[in-house]
């Protein structure tokens, strides 16, 4: 019974008063860090290399009363399945000034490498004969940084598009 706004990604959620209500979202800026200073010094004694996909800032300016949104994504019809398979809710981990979304470990000659991401288990249901995909969090979503994601199923590989929800401690 909520009209979703015409951008790319949506959420619906409750507010304070138990209203639903339809956002549209925009995807943060995301960064890479390369840990340069503390890769040279763990180079030097053959330890693990770093890197970090993060957004700026503490925390989102979409902060959200409800625990359990559901966001809506509008799929172009090509790649749509390529596309909804990649689609993926991730907690992201706080630090004094970023959100770190992926971590990305090597060893010190830049082999290996892996990548961590806390995913969140989620239900995907096609919504207007595709076009649109539901996304919504198997569990009531604990307090803290959230990110949807384009998240290639590569281990060497990013999405520089997140959407980014604050759920704060009640």
């Amino acid at each position: 019974g909520v009209n979703l706004p015409t951008t790319q990604v949506s959420i619906v959620a409750r507010d304070s008063k138990g209203n639903v209500k339809a956002l549209p979202l925009e995807s943060a800026v995301v960064a890479s860090d390369p840990h340069t200073g503390s890769n040279i010094a763990k180079g030097l004694v053959y330890a693990n290399q770093h890197n970090s996909i993060q957004i700026a800032g503490k925390t989102s300016s979409n902060v959200l009363d409800d625990d359990q949104p559901s966001f809506y994504v509008r799929l172009p019809e090509e790649h749509r399945d390529l596309m909804r398979d990649q689609l993926t809710l991730i907690r992201m981990k706080p630090t004094a000034d970023t959100r770190i979304a992926i971590e990305f470990t090597a060893n010190v000659f830049g082999a290996h490498r892996k990548r961590k991401v806390n995913e969140v288990p989620v239900t995907k249901t096609d919504i207007e004969n595709g076009d649109w995909v539901k996304i919504t969090p198997a569990e009531p979503l604990d307090p803290g940084e959230y990110g949807l994601m384009f998240l290639p199923r590569d281990p060497n590989a990013y999405s520089m598009t997140i959407y980014d929800i604050s759920i704060p401690a009640r």
